[in-house]
């Protein structure tokens, strides 16, 4: 996350070794530990994807603490700012 670009993070539920697990709640706590200013930070959290229960969280790190997210959660942590070929007009050959 030092380096500008996204990251793509799957987390660890283990609900019967709370000392193993490492959701993103457990996540955001441990990036604030480590010095990383979670409320300027930018994350998604994606789950269930691809099922009719699909649901996402979109904010800042600093809000995932105290959270509980399903065990088939996925987090980007986003840090670019995405971009398309279809950005570009002159690559639509109509200028």
């Amino acid at each position: 996350m030092i380096d500008g670009l996204s990251v793509v993070l799957v987390p660890r539920p283990w609900p019967r070794r709370q000392d193993m697990h490492f959701m993103p709640s457990e996540i955001a706590v441990y990036l604030k530990e480590c010095g990383f200013e979670t409320s300027k930070m930018k994350v998604c959290v994606f789950e269930a994807l691809t099922t009719k229960d699909e649901v996402c969280f979109e904010g800042m790190v600093r809000e995932l603490e105290g959270r509980e997210f399903s065990d088939l959660s996925i987090m980007v942590f986003k840090q670019t700012d995405l971009d398309s070929y279809m950005n570009y007009r002159w690559q639509w050959g109509t200028d």
